[in-house]
Formats: C-alpha cells, sequence, structure tokens
C-alpha cells in the first residue's frame, strides 16, 4: 500500500509541475512558424484562405468556432447574447425564424469597439457578414407572451436562458430550443 501512495505522489508533484510552468500558464494565441518558413506565409494564406479552418469528414471547411449563446427572456420580450470567432471573413446565422426575427442587433470586436456589418435573409434565416476575428453579437425580439420555442442556430451547442421571473427548463430540437 505504501509504494501506491508514493506513486500518486510522484504523479501529484509531477502534475502540478507541468501544469504551473510558465509554458503552460503562458500559451501563446499565435501560431508559431520557424524563421526557415516566415516568408512563405504570405503566400500559403493567400492560397489557401481556408488553412486556419477545421475540415470535416465529407471535406467541408468551417471557419467558424461559436461559443455559449445566451437568451435573456421576459414575458413581452428577450434577446440574446453569442460569442464566435471566424478564422476568416464570413457568414454567421443569428437565432431567427419567420415567427421571430432580431432586432437592434450589434456586434462588438474583441476591443469593445463596434463592429460593422451587412445582413441577408436566406430561407427565413438572418445572416450577417463579418470579417476574421472574435465577436459578442446580441439582438433582441418582440413578443406578445414567451413563445414556447426559440431559433438557435445549428452550430450553437451551449445554450443559456434566463427569465428573471421563473426558472426555465428547456431542451433542444432541430434548429430550435424548446421551452417546457
Amino acid at each position: 500500500m505504501g509504494s501506491i501512495v508514493i506513486s500518486w505522489r510522484r504523479f501529484l508533484v509531477f502534475f502540478l509541475l507541468v501544469a504551473l510552468s510558465p509554458g503552460v500558464l503562458h500559451a501563446e494565441d499565435t501560431l508559431y512558424v520557424p524563421d526557415e518558413l516566415k516568408p512563405w506565409r504570405g503566400w500559403i494564406e493567400q492560397a489557401h484562405p481556408e488553412w486556419e479552418c477545421a475540415v470535416s469528414s465529407d471535406g467541408s471547411t468551417t471557419c467558424q468556432w461559436p461559443g455559449r449563446i445566451r437568451y435573456e427572456l421576459g414575458d413581452r420580450g428577450g434577446g440574446f447574447q453569442l460569442w464566435v470567432e471566424l478564422s476568416q471573413k464570413g457568414e454567421l446565422a443569428l437565432p431567427s425564424s419567420p415567427a421571430l426575427v432580431p432586432h437592434g442587433v450589434q456586434v462588438l470586436s474583441e476591443d469593445g469597439s463596434a463592429e460593422a456589418f451587412t445582413t441577408r435573409l436566406l430561407d427565413s434565416r438572418v445572416l450577417i457578414k463579418l470579417p476574421a476575428g472574435k465577436f459578442t453579437v446580441s439582438g433582441k425580439f418582440s413578443w406578445d407572451s414567451l413563445p414556447s420555442e426559440l431559433p438557435l442556430p445549428f452550430e450553437y451547442g451551449l445554450v443559456e436562458l434566463n427569465h428573471p421571473k421563473r426558472e426555465l427548463n428547456f431542451r433542444r430540437g432541430n434548429a430550435a430550443v424548446w421551452i417546457e
């Protein structure tokens, strides 16, 4: 039994050393490129703009990295706030449906400044065009009573619903969140 305790102690010491090492605590947010390859970086980025994007098993690429989406709901209206990173310029689907179209949409860049964007409608979905970067996007909805279903772009996996007067239970559906 004593050797097992020593092994766990060694593991704990090793784990703490690795976890608290400066390389882990101060990891760089930029991609390391060796000096010999730096002259080629511009050429690669121009020839293959999707190089920072993920490639799925079917060969399609995605250059959007959505974070959490938060809905703040009230009896007569509500809003959403979502976080997203785009590796390259592209269109971002907002929570929208024929019954609920967002208004008052705002986009803030990583430094908190307002970001210009264009909007288009595609099959009752509102899309906004954004440059590459990290953004916080917010918008509002209006309704006469709290709907039983909210639009949810399929790209978002982390969902939060808040109501000031009651606890909300919900479940995910196909492009929607159903409030129970």
